[in-house]
This record gives structure tokens, C-alpha cells and sequence, in this order.
């Protein structure tokens, strides 16, 4: 989107460089920051290739890995190559998010509506579905539920009903079959 073209150019005018794979980056001869908001599987990858090249510190967007071992294994190389790694939510700190907490706070019994909208076309979801194998809320509206924890401080026993809008504007529910897994 033109909006993401825009910061791309603000962030080259500041010096700082936006590449679209970690191959296209020098070694780093600074402390250099590194933030991976991938797709989950290829975190690992992107996570070993920017402390090869030199990074001291990297935020990971959570997950981070697919599994506990390969987090673990991230763990233990960053621990070895001496790398702080930072791990959170991009959506925390979004300024979309920031105004409407900000906003809720100031006007008594405000109700904000978290609503995650996936941009793709009905005959793209089976391969969204494919991308996501842990499944879309895991992938997705996980980032909902930590800006409702972490800036709220929803916590489980607050929760007393939990139902799916299953409007046909918000949700529809559909099946794929996946030819890579069976």
C-alpha cells in the first residue's frame, strides 16, 4: 500500500534500510537492531541469517518459531553470539492502537471492538490457510488478544463467555483441503 511505500522512503531519507530479504544487507560494523515480522516458519532462518551478518539485537514478532525446540535453538545461538533478543507484538505498538486506548481511557464506559480483517479474496484464503498451518487466529488474531491482555489486563477468569460472530458480515466459515498434507 502507498502508505507502506511512504515509510520506506521516510526511513531511507533517516539512513535506515528496508530490504526485502536479509541477503540484500552488508555485515553490520555497528550495533545494528533487526526486526523480524515474518511468516512464523521462516522467522528461524531470518533470526540465523541476520546474527550471521552481525546483528546485536532483534526483535521477533511472537511467535517467533514454529515449535519450542526451534526457539530454543534461537535461544541458544543468540545466548553463544552474545545477541539481545526482544520479543512482542508489532500491534502493541501501533498508533491506531495507542489512540484508541488512549481514547477509551478518556471517555467513561467506552467499548472498543477489535476486529481482525484479512485483506485476501475468497479464492486466495486456501493458500493464506496453507501459509498459516497452525491455523489464522493462532497466526492472526493472537495480536488482538495480547493488546487486550497487555494493555487491558484481561486475564482468563475476567472472561466469562466466549462466541464467535457468526454474522455473514464478520465471519464465514470455510474448508480446504490442503494437497501437500494430505
Amino acid at each position: 500500500p502507498q502508505s507502506f511505500v511512504d515509510l520506506v522512503v521516510i526511513l531511507d531519507d533517516m539512513g535506515i534500510r528496508c530490504v526485502s530479504h536479509v541477503e540484500q544487507l552488508h555485515v553490520f560494523l555497528h550495533p545494528t537492531l533487526c526486526i523480524i515480522a515474518g511468516r512464523t516458519c521462516e522467522n528461524p532462518q531470518f533470526f540465523r541469517e541476520c546474527i550471521g551478518i552481525g546483528a546485536s539485537h532483534i526483535y521477533l514478532e511472537s511467535p517467533g518459531a514454529p515449535t519450542i525446540d526451534q526457539l530454543k535453538d534461537m535461544q541458544s545461538l543468540a545466548e553463544t553470539r552474545g545477541v539481545e533478543v526482544y520479543m512482542g507484538y508489532q500491534r502493541l505498538c501501533a498508533s491506531f492502537i495507542q489512540h484508541a486506548v488512549s481514547l477509551s481511557r478518556s471517555v467513561p464506559k467506552a467499548h472498543i471492538f477489535f476486529c481482525h480483517n484479512e485483506v485476501c479474496q475468497s479464492n486466495e484464503l486456501n493458500m493464506v490457510v496453507s501459509r498459516y498451518p497452525e491455523g489464522m487466529i493462532s497466526s492472526m488474531a493472537v495480536q488482538e488478544l495480547a493488546v487486550l491482555v497487555t494493555l487491558f489486563g484481561v486475564r482468563t477468569n475476567d472472561i466469562e463467555t466466549f462466541r464467535v460472530n457468526t454474522n455473514r458480515l464478520f465471519s464465514e466459515r470455510l474448508q480446504f483441503y490442503d494437497e501437500n498434507n494430505g
